[in-house]
């Protein structure tokens, strides 16, 4: 997938900033299935604070990291080229050369 990006002048900052949402909705996830489903215990409540709301959280965080770290990358992978894209196009415009004053076209 990386062969379709397209080349922008921040790709590579744009680039870490979606690995770093990668990495926090993995890390998140990680967590929330290891509190969930196993004895490991990562998060310690602190006071003010239930268990339970952190561990919802975490999996919220993680699912929605994931979510835009995958949205972010198929922007950054969304190509256009001059058949679609009427920016890039080249037509010739049946337009009035008014230097020469002419206000009629050419032809």
């Amino acid at each position: 997938m990386l062969t379709n990006l397209r080349p922008t002048p921040f790709f590579l900052y744009r680039l870490f900033f979606v690995l770093l949402i990668y990495a926090t909705g993995i890390a998140s996830t990680s967590v929330w299935i290891l509190e969930s489903f196993t004895d490991i215990r990562i998060i310690t409540a602190e006071m003010g604070t239930t268990y339970d709301a952190l561990l919802a959280t975490a999996g919220v965080t993680g699912i929605s990291g994931i979510v835009a770290g995958s949205l972010l990358l198929s922007l950054m992978g969304d190509r256009r080229d001059t058949k679609s894209d009427r920016r890039q196009r080249q037509v010739e415009i049946d337009f009035p050369d008014r230097r020469t004053n002419d206000r009629r076209s050419s032809e």
